[in-house]
């Protein structure tokens, strides 16, 4: 365990600072240059904190900003003040099962002292170090299961691969499951480098670009039961919708009341519940989509007065009601593919201030800051024409952007060469933007499907 205790240098401890309370978590240092030091940690250490602290095993410490978080993989970027750390190295390759790991944290609950601004730990400040192997990975990669003896406080430790010492993942907690993940309860779960990496490099997913894909686990509100048919065939019919949009995977999930577990039985981006009812010859039908943490995107119902009281009737009735919800929720999915389709096309997202766009997990803010650069893609026709993350987009080949909204700033740009006036600061530059279609940009930036 030699290179594992030389590595935990650059692992720390987390403190999150509220109003109600003080916890801590464990966090590692992933960039660090002369000035700043970048730091990984899980998202719900840091949540609702009005101050984030990070404490070095020299016992120092410092004020963390955060750059970013992403809350349904459970991740968060800080930055600290501090340069010339060391840092550790995510694995280029996801574990398999049965690898052997390493795990490295702050595990129990620990007592801080306080002094104006300064803060340390009362007590030891050693990290912990513990084995283990790989259980399972899941969610097309992203997710680890894994059996280490880790507890309250190793939120956000690294979980290394033992042979080369890289970072597999990261510890975001325990999997109590259920259903048909029963077979890994009690194990411990964390977010795999791949799903790191979408958090340290949200412009492009972990496997290179590819085709936008929304990937949505269809559930039933309830159990469903031989006496809930009008239910029954609601479910299955949406199923069959969705599997025939060429862009939105549907994926038939059984019940369950944690989306977590859904989201992991079916490695999906999101849950649909669908639930109908018939009362008397009043039919209803409702769709509920949430992201894999509970959190809604997408609510709708619709109601029909069925001719008779009969099974037929009503049936004929709940297929019209879902074809409606089928065809407005698919109308949503396109519009919220906007932001991936432009890095697609453009290598330039604009809008939504969260970037995270690439499976719709986060979604943006709509056509508020529409013709402000949300993110550039690395390579992308963008970075190549000169744009930067922040800029503000002033002139379409001369038309002016300030009343546009997201969609007619993404026409404007669908050409073959486009020419831009770009605000940077205090000052204005002129562009040309070559946008790609997504067979060239995948030749442009060397990445396959």
């Amino acid at each position: 365990m030699v290179l594992a205790s030389a590595t935990s240098l650059a692992v720390s401890i987390v403190v999150a600072v509220s109003p109600q309370a003080v916890h801590s978590g464990t966090g590692f240092a992933v960039k660090s240059d002369a000035r700043a030091t970048q730091i990984v940690t899980a998202a719900h250490v840091v949540e609702n904190a009005s101050r984030v602290v990070v404490i070095l095993q020299d016992g120092s410490d410092y004020t963390a900003t955060v750059l970013a978080r992403d809350r349904v993989r459970d991740a968060a970027l800080l930055s600290i003040d501090l340069g010339g750390q060391q840092t550790l190295t995510l694995a280029a390759r996801p574990p398999a099962q049965s690898d052997p790991i390493t795990v490295i944290g702050y595990p129990g609950t620990h007592k801080f002292a306080v002094n104006g601004t300064d803060m340390r730990v009362i007590g030891d400040s050693s990290p912990t170090i513990v084995s283990g192997d790989v259980e399972a990975v899941q969610q097309r990669g992203e997710s680890v299961v894994f059996k280490a003896d880790v507890g309250h406080g190793d939120s956000g430790a690294p979980i290394l691969d033992r042979a080369t010492n890289s970072v597999v993942g990261m510890t975001t907690g325990s999997f109590l499951a259920a259903g048909t993940m029963l077979a890994y309860n009690g194990m411990d779960l964390g977010l795999s480098s791949a799903g790191l990496s979408a958090l340290l490099h949200p412009a492009m997913p972990p496997s290179g670009a590819h085709a936008p894909q929304f990937v949505v686990a269809i559930a039933p509100a309830a159990a469903l039961t031989p006496q809930s048919s009008i239910a029954a065939f609601v479910h299955s019919t949406f199923v069959q919708n969705s599997a025939d949009q060429a862009d939105f995977i549907g994926v038939d999930a059984p019940w369950a009341k944690d989306a977590a577990v859904i989201c992991h039985a079916a490695n999906a981006h999101a849950v649909a519940s669908v639930s109908a009812s018939a009362d008397g010859a009043l039919v209803a039908v409702g769709l509920t989509v949430t992201d894999c943490i509970g959190n809604s995107y997408f609510a709708e119902s619709q109601s029909l007065l069925a001719d008779q009281a009969t099974y037929d009737s009503e049936k004929t009735q709940a297929a019209l009601l879902t074809a409606q919800l089928a065809a407005e929720f698919n109308g949503w999915v396109d519009t919220a593919r906007g932001p991936w389709l432009s890095l697609l096309r453009y290598g330039i997202a604009v809008a939504p201030d969260d970037p995270h766009y690439y499976s719709l997990i986060r979604l943006g803010d709509g056509d508020l800051n529409a013709n402000r650069v949300a993110e550039v893609m690395p390579g992308g026709p963008a970075a190549v024409a000169g744009l930067r993350r922040g800029d503000v987009i002033v002139t379409i080949d001369g038309a002016s952007t300030a009343d546009m909204a997201q969609s007619d700033v993404l026409s404007a740009l669908d050409r073959s060469t486009v020419a831009l006036t770009v605000e940077r600061g205090s000052g204005k530059r002129a562009l040309t933007l070559r946008p790609r279609r997504f067979p060239e940009l995948v030749r442009m930036l060397g990445y396959t499907q």
